[in-house]
């Protein structure tokens, strides 16, 4: 249906969207989500390329189906997940060249599958949480733009082979008790020259006399 136009608005009744809904629907030009959304099937939004602007998923999703953003290209903000995510499927947002600046796992996500964020040349930096206990092949793959992976997990999440391929060489800064199982994990190690301890820095409050610090 590419000759839709305009906004597409999803009401709050909608608690979940089926595979292929809205796939090719490339004249839309912005959507809002419905706030009572759970799950995001496949290939849902897959090639919209008309949608522009930030894309905000609503906090109530738990699940982002394969595919289900793919090649959306117009996306030119930021990307904001639902806090109550668990899983992203493989290729959601892959191709979604133009999503920018920072970009927050948030603490409920535990998987994230292969090519999920591929080609998000746009992406500047990724924040991964503790709770992310494997990363897929290739999911930052040509993430070209980014200037630092922060891991935040103490446990090392299973890593499947060029995860972070061609991501401009930029530092992974883990935490520092894990430093060396970081680079010694499989398929961690390929990034070994990359893995760096993140710097705490502490300063206590002061209080009053000499030395009160």
């Amino acid at each position: 249906c590419s000759g839709f136009t305009g906004s597409l608005i999803i009401p709050d009744s909608v608690i979940g969207i089926q595979d292929g809904a809205f796939g090719r629907c490339s004249g839309f030009n912005s959507l809002v989500l419905s706030n009572s959304l759970v799950n995001i099937g496949e290939e849902v939004f897959s090639h919209c390329s008309g949608l522009t602007g930030d894309l905000i998923i609503p906090n109530a999703v738990k699940t982002i189906g394969y595919q289900a953003f793919w090649d959306c290209t117009g996306l030119n903000g930021n990307l904001v997940l639902s806090n109550s995510l668990i899983s992203i499927g493989g290729g959601a947002f892959c191709g979604c060249s133009g999503l920018t600046g920072d970009l927050i796992i948030p603490n409920s996500v535990t998987s994230i599958e292969g090519i999920a964020f591929a080609h998000c040349t746009s992406l500047t930096s990724i924040v991964m949480p503790a709770s992310v206990t494997s990363i897929g092949y290739s999911a930052f793959s040509s993430c070209t733009g980014l200037t630092e992976i922060t891991m935040l997990g103490t446990v090392v999440p299973l890593l499947l082979g060029d995860s972070f391929y061609d991501t401009n060489n930029c530092p992974i800064y883990v935490p520092y008790e894990s430093l060396n199982n970081y680079k010694t994990a499989n398929y961690w190690n390929w990034y070994v020259s990359r893995i760096y301890p993140m710097v705490y820095t502490v300063v206590s409050g002061y209080g009053e006399g000499e030395g009160k610090w």
